[in-house]
């Protein structure tokens, strides 16, 4: 059932409560390099700066689906991706904000919001780009969207933005990528869900009578999220973005398939697509052996990809 993780990931905010995963929080004085910067309540992050009295480009990372924190890790997961990122950017001169999911601080607090919607996540994330664009020290606002996080990111940069970048982005709704992932692993079953998918398309309230194997799936209460998310089509999206745009996929992204990075550059005329050989969905560098590739997911010692960071380095200074 590997491709069914991408979905059920999400879902597992509803199944158990999310450690700290990036320890203690600490305030530390606006003039270091590491700042706990809190957006909201529910939005808490860390802005890295280079210790420089020149502007820089700034970075905001847009996180990935499920319940996530700043560094890229959730309750399975503990790669530490964005902060390896984050790092590798901040020894080039440039600035990173990256920040905990709402969804994570709702479970870290114990106070889950089963009312949450994609929009949310973009109201977090225009919060987020608007508490940075007047900010002197920053030369250019860079959006970078992971995953869930490319479609949130290109919903919510609608102004203050002057570059985009896409990492591991699906091209098409929601219900169609999840549909896409079961009749690889479940023929026969996908056509149930497409069903399942057109009723709720259709109705106001939720569906209630789902098939067992779709329950982690499709239960009612986790429709109303999936509604809020599958009404977009990250095509159409992406094409009323006029600013630069990088589309960056991994070619063992086992995810989101690569060919989704295609499709979104077609569907814009400002957009370039660069795939990564070797580089998986959480941009590390993996080989052909799916058992190892899958401890990239919980072992931080592995190493990004040099060519995902260079790509996004030249990308940024252009």
């Amino acid at each position: 059932m590997r491709a069914l993780y991408f979905i059920i990931l999400f879902f597992s905010i509803h199944l158990s409560f999310a450690q700290d995963l990036f320890g203690r929080e600490t305030l530390q004085k606006p003039n270091t390099k590491n700042q706990e910067v809190n957006i909201t309540s529910q939005v808490k992050g860390i802005l890295m700066v280079p210790d420089t009295d020149r502007a820089v480009p700034l970075v905001i990372f847009i996180p990935d689906q499920g319940v996530v924190d700043r560094n890229g890790n959730d309750m399975r997961s503990k790669h530490f991706a964005y902060k390896q990122l984050a790092d590798s950017l901040l020894t080039n001169q440039i600035a990173t904000y990256r920040y905990d999911k709402r969804t994570f601080t709702q479970v870290k607090n114990r106070r889950v919001d089963n009312n949450t919607t994609l929009e949310d996540f973009v109201a977090d994330a225009r919060k987020v780009i608007a508490a940075f664009s007047n900010d002197r020290r920053f030369s250019k606002i860079v959006v970078l969207g992971h995953g869930q996080g490319s479609l949130v990111g290109m919903l919510a940069a609608i102004e203050n933005v002057d570059k985009f970048i896409s990492v591991a982005g699906a091209a098409d709704p929601i219900d169609q990528i999840i549909v896409g992932q079961i009749a690889q692993q479940q023929p026969g079953l996908d056509k149930v869900a497409k069903k399942t998918f057109d009723k709720m398309r259709a109705q106001e309230g939720n569906v209630e009578d789902i098939q067992p194997a779709l329950q982690s799936i499709l239960h009612p209460s986790v429709q109303p999220f999936i509604k809020s998310w599958m009404k977009y089509d990250p095509k159409k999206v992406i094409a009323e973005l006029s600013f630069p745009i990088l589309i960056i996929h991994g070619s063992k992204d086992r995810q989101i398939d690569v060919v989704n990075a295609q499709l979104l550059a077609d569907s814009s005329d400002s957009a370039e697509v660069k795939v990564i050989n070797g580089m998986n969905h959480i941009m590390k560098r993996v080989g052909d052996d799916e058992i190892l590739a899958s401890k990239s997911y919980v072992d931080p010692d592995y190493e990004l990809s040099d060519s995902f960071i260079e790509t996004v380095i030249q990308f940024i200074d252009m």
